[in-house]
This record gives structure tokens, C-alpha cells and sequence, in this order.
């Protein structure tokens, strides 16, 4: 049986390689990475990258196995909203982003070998309605 400090830092670790592999993928697509991790009280995001003068606000799922599903089915709505919570104060931090483009945006990083990743990225995967900015 595996405790919860060994099952803790093997997330942390999958969830950070994946994180890598997902910054290493937008810089090669052209993205500028404006910021990693931005967290705070109500939420976080895990990139932030910029192109053609759209701010994105990546979440970023990775999965050694799809024993708990697909990584994309981790996003859920609650998810989401906690996303769109930390956006809504990044830009309340940076108020010279109020005026750029933006969307929600996803990744999915499958890497069961450990070497060859599955990488699949959805740009404006998901809206916020209602008077969020």
C-alpha cells in the first residue's frame, strides 16, 4: 500500500512534467508563456500564454494511465469556475490585460511510457457566461 506523502509527491511530479511538456509544446506553436501557476485564494491556473495578442488561461491535465478516465474529463465545471475566479483576479492584479483578448483553454498530456507524450490542446474550450471580466 502506497502512503499519502509518496502518492502526494508522485501527483506534484506527473502534474509538473506535464506542465513542462505543456510549456515546451506552446513555446514551439508560437506562444509566449506569460506566467506559471499563478494561484491564489479562490483559484489557480496553471499557464498563462500569450499569442497573436490572445491571453490564454491554460488548464493543464496530465495522466500517466486512464485508469481514472481521460485527463480532459478532470476539467469539470467546478474546475472551471475556480479558473475563471483566479483569471478574474490576475487581471484585477494586471489591469494592462483587461484590455487583451482572452480565453480558457485546455491541455491534455497522456504519457503512460514516460517518453513519447500524447499531447492534445484545445484553445477557448470553455466560456464563463455572465459579466465575469
Amino acid at each position: 500500500m502506497v502512503d499519502e506523502t509518496t502518492k502526494d509527491h508522485f501527483l506534484k511530479t506527473t502534474g509538473n512534467e506535464g506542465e513542462s511538456e505543456a510549456e515546451r509544446y506552446l513555446k514551439k506553436n508560437g506562444f509566449k508563456i506569460v506566467e506559471r501557476n499563478f494561484s491564489c485564494r479562490s483559484g489557480e491556473i496553471d499557464i498563462m500564454a500569450e499569442k497573436k495578442g490572445e491571453l490564454h488561461f491554460i488548464e493543464v491535465k496530465t495522466r500517466r494511465s486512464l485508469r481514472y478516465g481521460d485527463p480532459l474529463e478532470a476539467i469539470t465545471p467546478w474546475k472551471q469556475q475556480r479558473m475563471f475566479r483566479a483569471a478574474h483576479y490576475y487581471l484585477h492584479l494586471h489591469p494592462w490585460r483587461q484590455k487583451s483578448a482572452r480565453c480558457f483553454s485546455v491541455m491534455s498530456i497522456y504519457n503512460p511510457d514516460n517518453e513519447q507524450a500524447k499531447i492534445e490542446f484545445i484553445p477557448n474550450a470553455f466560456e464563463v457566461w455572465g459579466n465575469y471580466y
